[in-house]
């Protein structure tokens, strides 16, 4: 096996040449006519391989694709090597089929080789989906290449609702996608398990940093194209393991409107009281990219996050519905967080949720920039710097791979 980091895709560049690095770097040279190259270009359109930079002559692939790629450079070697014969019989000593297909076998197979090792971490061929299982402090995720999904907006939601189902389906809080991006490593959407797409997620993304750096996606500082904006996570590694991930939450939003909130526009939202139910409650509100109410109080039970939870999210002051952090102060450094998140409900944990209940507890005086936020499914370290962006650093784990069927 590969050292960790080492990259698990292949890069296929088409200039003159072909040319398949594999983990350790080997490469393929294929001399060619036209010929070919429009062949080869034919093959990669059928398989749908993405760009790696758009006006760009280079292709990232899976190690599975490269594989299947490697058999069709070999039939076109062949056709090339026939074509050159039938027609340029005295320039052809260096155009030989045969003396094509053995060198490119015998080059191949140890790309081929490694392949077969990891055909278990990459995108495969074939009418299933490959996902990958992700958790975050116990908020959990599917994880799926989009370009491989290749749903259409329309059946995205109902495909998320039933996977997400933790009795019919595969079970989680929401349907994480990784795709290309024009102006970061990767871009990152995340589909909520009742169909909503949220714009961003802390402990998600975490997963998808750690998920692209172990699959070679991205290094270990990467920047993720989100709906939220541009993050930027970092993939903290001792003695080769992966112990934690910080991501670079960008600066909050805290005026009313950029939450978005309704009523008259003010510079932030701090203790204001808001009616639920009868019931009077302060909150400050705070928008990473997503929004979030946070309620300050103490010891918060389930049914109290519960009914509150749902209640808030769905009121009309918030349009575009938001999620809801009930928050008590340990010490000006330790806060206890119980999330409702929007679309997905009460959660083990919500990272976006807990840089909120920071950048609250400080604009309300009852708590430091810098914090250990509990969550129920453990403890981040969340950090509002004077430069504006919020730091998160936590765990985030590949619990397992799997397939699922594309069709029923």
């Amino acid at each position: 096996m590969n050292e960790p980091g080492e990259p698990k895709f292949t890069y296929l560049t088409l200039e003159n040449e072909v040319e398949l690095y594999g983990p350790t770097r080997q490469h393929l040279d294929v001399h060619w006519g036209h010929d070919m190259r429009d062949r080869v270009l034919v093959d990669i359109a059928a398989m749908n391989i993405k760009r790696r930079e758009p006006g760009s002559a280079g292709f990232l692939l899976s190690l599975e694709e490269a594989r299947q790629l490697s058999l069709a450079l070999e039939a076109a070697a062949q056709e090339v090597g026939q074509w050159w014969t039938q027609h340029h019989p005295d320039e052809c000593e260096d155009c030989n089929p045969a003396l094509l297909s053995e060198n490119i076998r015998e080059e191949t197979a140890d790309l081929k080789g490694q392949a077969d090792e990891y055909s278990a971490l990459i995108p495969r061929l074939g009418p299933n989906l490959l996902f990958w299982k992700g958790q975050g402090l116990g908020n959990d995720f599917i994880i799926a290449h989009d370009y491989r999904l290749k749903a259409s907006e329309e059946a995205l939601p109902r495909l998320a609702m039933r996977w997400c189902d933790r009795r019919t389906g595969i079970g989680a809080d929401g349907l994480l996608l990784i795709g290309p991006s024009d102006k970061a490593d990767y871009k990152m959407r995340l589909i909520n398990a009742d169909g909503s797409e949220a714009e961003m997620c802390g402990n998600g993304i975490r997963c998808v940093a750690r998920l692209a750096f172990e699959t070679g996606i991205a290094a270990r500082e990467q920047t993720v194209e989100t709906l939220a904006g541009l993050m930027k996570p970092r993939v903290n590694v001792v003695e080769g393991q992966v112990v934690s991930v910080t991501v670079d939450m960008g600066a909050p939003h805290l005026r009313r409107r950029e939450i978005p909130m309704a009523g008259p526009d003010t510079e932030t939202v701090v203790q204001e009281p808001l009616a639920v139910n009868g019931r009077e409650l302060d909150i400050t509100v705070v928008s990473m990219g997503n929004p979030h109410v946070v309620v300050f109080g103490q010891s918060w039970d389930r049914e109290q996050v519960r009914d509150l939870g749902s209640r808030i999210e769905r009121l009309p002051v918030f349009p575009a519905r938001t999620n809801v952090q009930f928050t008590e102060v340990l010490r000006r450094n330790e806060l206890r967080v119980s999330s409702w998140e929007r679309g997905a409900g009460a959660t083990r944990a919500c990272g976006t949720g807990a840089c909120a209940a920071v950048v609250a507890a400080h604009m309300a005086g009852f708590a430091d920039r810098r914090a250990s936020v509990h969550l129920p499914g453990g403890t981040l370290a969340i950090e509002w710097t004077e430069a504006g962006p919020v730091l998160m650093t936590g765990p985030a784990e590949i619990v397992y791979t799997g397939e699922v069927a594309l069709d029923g």
